[in-house]
């Protein structure tokens, strides 16, 4: 079960977060819940535009302590100087949680809830809400712990990682095909470009056709992923490529 703890004493955390974290758990730690919720509050309350409100994070050892983790530095940095978010996603998911997230309930109703993925149902989510036009605000605010150790999922299956990676992105790449919205196209070029350097290009390609082919039974990445036969050919076709 994945479980966000609220709790502002760092000593008190540590002691909860192990014992969870025994139990089997996964945690993310909030830093000051309140604040961020306060803040994303004011935020939706300022502009009925914006749909969602997402944190910056730092990232957390297993005793909570701060640690350097490039890979994040590197993936918000891509977003800081393109200021493309989907793009930006799909290069690297520097939101990394849903914990630091705050969304209308409209959007709910609007766009559906998760998808049942393991690795990448948050990646997808936040590629909806770019593809179907909502604003969403990232606040530079560091206001979760987002805890790295062994046992975070997306750790467990790198190759099952990159599938659902892939799969989520070519369902982005279907949205800006049928989108009317302007320069569309021109993201869809230099999103192929983005995935060309994560050896992702062509096995998005291929999932188009596998969507186009689908004749509409392959509603989300869930269902595409769903045959075996064809995850399984997908995740050796990743590995392949990596």
């Amino acid at each position: 079960m994945q479980i966000l703890l609220i709790e502002d004493d760092p000593e008190t955390a540590q002691h909860i977060i192990g014992a969870l974290r025994e139990a089997g758990h996964a945690v993310d730690h909030s830093i000051n819940a309140a604040d961020g919720l306060a803040r994303a509050a004011a935020v939706l309350e300022a502009d009925d535009r914006i749909a969602a409100v997402a944190t910056d994070l730092i990232c957390i050892d297993a005793e909570g302590n701060e640690i350097h983790d490039r890979w994040q530095v590197e993936a918000t940095d891509f977003f800081r100087k393109t200021g493309e978010l989907g793009l930006s996603l799909v290069n690297g998911n520097f939101l990394r949680t849903t914990s630091n997230l705050v969304v209308r309930r409209t959007v709910f109703e609007e766009i559906g809830g998760f998808d049942d993925l393991r690795y990448a149902h948050d990646l997808h989510f936040f590629l909806r809400l770019v593809g179907a036009g909502k604003r969403m605000a990232i606040l530079k605010e560091k206001l979760l712990g987002y805890r790295l150790h062994g046992a975070n999922t997306i750790a467990e299956a790198h190759t099952g990682v990159r599938a659902e990676w892939a799969a989520v992105s070519a369902f982005y790449a279907r949205d800006l095909l049928l989108s009317s919205r302007k320069g569309s196209r021109d993201e869809l070029d230099v999103l192929f470009g983005v995935l060309h350097r994560h050896g992702l290009d062509h096995v998005v390609e291929g999932l188009l056709a596998a969507i186009q082919l689908a004749n509409g039974t392959a509603a989300s990445p869930s269902a595409l992923l769903h045959d075996h036969v064809f995850r399984k050919r997908l995740t050796t076709e990743v590995e392949v490529r990596v």
